[in-house]
């Protein structure tokens, strides 16, 4: 709750929630059990930049066996992962950081 600054939603209903409050709090669901495998569609869309930095180290800490993260844009968090480019062509290109 505090990585994502949602102290003070805490008290209100999800309706009164805005879309970045409801992105957040969704992602906090989302990463607070210990499951096998997370899988996230842009998560890092719409977020600011402290929010991110805080996902980043979420991501890069968690217990999940597999972490599967679709973006069409670079994020810091990339590099110290494996993964796998799509081109416009449709051709893979794996990348490993090492």
């Amino acid at each position: 709750v505090a990585g994502f600054a949602l102290q003070n939603v805490q008290s209100q209903t999800w309706q009164h929630a805005s879309v970045g409050q409801r992105k957040k709090l969704s992602l906090l669901l989302a990463l607070s059990r210990p499951v096998p495998t997370v899988l996230l569609d842009e998560p890092f869309n719409g977020l600011d930049d402290a929010a991110c930095e805080f996902l980043t180290t979420t991501l890069s800490t968690h217990t999940a066996d597999l972490t599967l993260v679709v973006s069409h844009q670079h994020h810091p968090l990339f590099d110290t992962m494996t993964s796998l480019q799509l081109s416009s062509s449709g051709l893979c290109t794996p990348s490993f950081a090492g």
